[in-house]
């Protein structure tokens, strides 16, 4: 792209002459300065906002709730992560439409109604509740890791819950507030699906004006010179930040890896905050579960009435189906190229040092904080370029992209954990280095092979923007609800969003639960009285 920006258009090509008029043409339109200047703010708000209302609700959950409560509202809060961004945007609608639930209570009451749908606002506001559980995940793992004798000392020796937090826990979580703040502002920074969906004229952002210039015209000039200002960024920001990240560190804490050591002190003020950010942050899947039951064809509240007829239609409506089953086809090809490069790369890089291996976590570590559609774009620039026609191969390739770093995070953080010293015992027993690896170590590493296909598949699913951009016309899930979404407020969107939300909520249920353990469990029991 950073070629493609010093070139020139030509209706559908690019090519020479060398030029700087695709930056000169930036710098001189003021609607692209104004756009770009308003998109630095939202990011900069919404990254603000998630960690200033992170930080307590972190704060509560890793030094002051109980065990069980603190993964409760862990895994609560989470839960959203794995629903679809689509849908997660959508259900809004709902709830700030004209007459849906929002304005219909401030009525009741008496207060004006708010028109915020379609407005930069609601932008700012979607984004922080987007974004939030990503603050509390970091912040709740780096305050996790602070010793509670200190917190201890300092309110012993007279300091208030504020003062301690300002003085001993901020300082203390520095790392994590860094690491927050790259995982936040970047992906804000090439927002596209909530300014599209939500933001209106009024809420356009860089990626807005970027999508159709590019994907469109295939305007790899001009587009280039959209993105580079936004990469530079990211890297302005890595550097600035880059002492307080140890990546190899982050890699060995694994996911969820950390359950804080609770004080005694309780406090009912911090578990209501927590409760009303929760509370607002489902309220718009609440809604959106409401209105699929209502006999309206709009979000109007009250409904009139209930009715199942919009999962009847939902399920009688072959394009739903089908796009369910290429979303299917495609999330299990990713999952299976994942896992196939993830695996020898983990089980490498644990037991072999080599030179540039910090450079090479760091790398893996990319796609993570490069927004979306500026990998997806990325990917599209190459694969015209190389004359590979778009397909869904081609989304599976953008979804790898996208899910090897979360794969490869969670399959290295088990292979950190793996003792060592059975892999040894199993050579000094005579057995190759492949025998050991068959028979020792990839039976200890099913675990994280099975949370590792889980992510990919999920991300697969949930993903909107890049298979938007790589597609070449066959609809996954998440543009087939974005195609619906499109043609108004649909009874049909709000029940397909609510059976995601079902689906979800059951598989995370089922690998909580972990039930092949106990067939695991029944099997070796088994053996072992048939053996004997």
């Amino acid at each position: 792209m950073l070629v493609y920006s010093f070139q020139t258009y030509d209706f559908y090509s690019v090519g020479l002459p060398w030029t700087t008029q695709n930056y000169v043409d930036l710098v001189t339109a003021g609607s692209y300065a104004k756009l770009f200047v308003k998109t630095l703010i939202i990011a900069v708000l919404v990254t603000l906002g998630a960690l200033v209302l992170g930080s307590p609700f972190a704060y509560y959950i890793s030094r002051v709730a109980g065990r069980r409560l603190a993964v409760f509202l862990l895994l609560v809060t989470v839960l959203p992560l794995w629903m679809n961004v689509v849908i997660r945007n959508y259900s809004w609608i709902a709830l700030i439409t004209n007459n849906g639930v929002l304005n219909t209570v401030l009525q009741a009451i008496g207060l004006p109604k708010l028109d915020i749908i379609y407005t930069l606002n609601i932008v700012i506001v979607v984004g922080i509740t987007l974004a939030l559980p990503f603050a509390v995940l970091v912040l709740y793992a780096t305050m996790g890791n602070i010793s509670n004798e200190v917190e201890e000392a300092s309110l012993d020796l007279g300091s208030n819950r504020l003062r301690t937090f300002l003085k001993v826990i901020f300082p203390l979580s520095a790392s994590g507030y860094q690491t927050a703040t790259l995982l936040i502002f970047m992906p804000t920074l090439a927002f596209y699906v909530t300014p599209i969906m939500l933001g209106g004229t009024e809420g356009a952002m860089v990626a807005t004006a970027l999508m159709p210039v590019v994907r469109d015209v295939l305007d790899f000039a001009q587009g280039g010179a959209y993105i580079v200002p936004i990469v530079a960024i990211l890297m302005l920001m890595v550097f600035l930040l880059r002492r307080g990240i140890n990546i190899d560190n982050l890699y060995r804490s694994g996911v969820g890896s950390n359950v804080a050591r609770h004080t005694q002190r309780r406090s009912i003020w911090l578990l209501a905050y927590v409760i009303v950010i929760l509370a607002i942050s489902y309220l718009p899947l609440f809604s959106m579960v409401l209105f699929s039951f209502g006999k309206n064809s709009s979000a109007v509240f009250p409904m009139q009435g209930g009715t199942l007829h919009w999962y009847r239609d939902l399920f009688s409506s072959g394009s739903m189906l089908l796009a369910l089953k290429f979303s299917i086809i495609v999330a299990i090809e990713t999952a299976i190229v994942s896992l196939m490069l993830c695996a020898p790369a983990a089980y490498a890089v644990v037991r072999h040092r080599f030179p540039g291996r910090g450079a090479y976590l760091f790398i893996s570590l990319l796609p993570m904080l490069i927004p979306e559609i500026i990998l997806g774009l990325a990917i599209l620039v190459l694969l015209i370029t190389t004359g590979v026609p778009l397909s869904l191969q081609t989304v599976v390739l953008g979804h790898v992209t996208l899910a090897l770093p979360f794969v490869f995070l969670t399959i290295l953080a088990q292979q950190y954990g793996f003792d060592r010293s059975i892999e040894e015992a199993s050579k000094d027993l005579g057995a190759t280095p492949l025998m050991t690896f068959i028979k020792v170590v990839l039976p200890l590493m099913v675990p994280a092979l099975i949370a590792g296909a889980f992510l990919a598949i999920t991300i697969s699913f949930n993903d909107f923007v890049v298979a938007f951009i790589l597609t070449s016309g066959e609809s996954t899930l998440p543009l087939y609800i974005f195609g619906l979404q499109k043609a108004g407020t649909s009874p049909s969107s709000n029940a397909l969003g609510t059976l995601i939300i079902v689906g979800v909520v059951l598989v995370l249920l089922i690998v909580l639960i972990r039930p092949w353990d106990m067939v695991i469990r029944r099997v070796n029991k088994a053996r072992a009285t048939f053996g004997s």
